[in-house]
């Protein structure tokens, strides 16, 4: 070891720092979580906004659906039956998945949903398939199906089918 080289290790002995012949047995320094991170970013960004556009897109749907006229107008005709009313007990409400479809154009259309109600002593699937005609709704079928002992309760009688017939005006001459 020449001069120099002792003058060294010993300065860095002194200052607290390992001697080089020490740095070759340490073993090298992490690297590689900024790589690992900058990967997750990359990948989780456009999940998020995937998984964020298909929930707003699921729940403009499901609302859609709970806002139509053949949706309230089978909650209406469940809430007032009285077998229903009698089987569910009181109060009766939806639950918050609605399937079928509804297909609209102009002022006609078809609709075939189902939806679950439930109440205190128990729940239900309400089934309503209708067409409209000229801006009003009549129904081929509403009925319920008690989850309890899968009896079906016909609604049809009870149901709204659209909005009250207005008398004809009178023509004055």
């Amino acid at each position: 070891m020449t001069r120099i080289q002792t003058e060294t290790r010993m300065t860095n002995a002194e200052n607290g720092w390992p001697a080089r012949d020490d740095l070759a047995d340490a073993p090298p320094p992490k690297r590689g979580c900024g790589k690992w991170a900058l990967i997750g970013l990359v990948v989780s960004i456009p999940l998020l906004v995937c998984f964020g556009f298909c929930g707003v897109f699921g729940v403009g749907l499901f609302t859609a659906m709970r806002s139509s006229q053949p949706y309230i107008d089978a909650l209406e005709a469940v809430r007032t039956s009285p077998e229903v009313r009698a089987a569910l007990g009181e109060p009766i409400e939806p639950g918050y998945f609605v399937t079928g479809n509804i297909s609209l154009r102009n002022d006609d259309g078809v609709a075939s949903l189902s939806f679950d109600v439930h109440g205190p002593r128990g729940t239900a699937t309400v089934s309503v398939d209708g067409n409209k005609l000229d801006g009003v709704w009549t129904y081929t079928r509403i009925d319920a199906r008690l989850a309890s002992n899968n009896e079906l309760i016909e609604l049809l009688d009870t149901a709204a089918v659209g909005p009250a017939e207005q008398p004809a005006a009178e023509h004055v001459e």
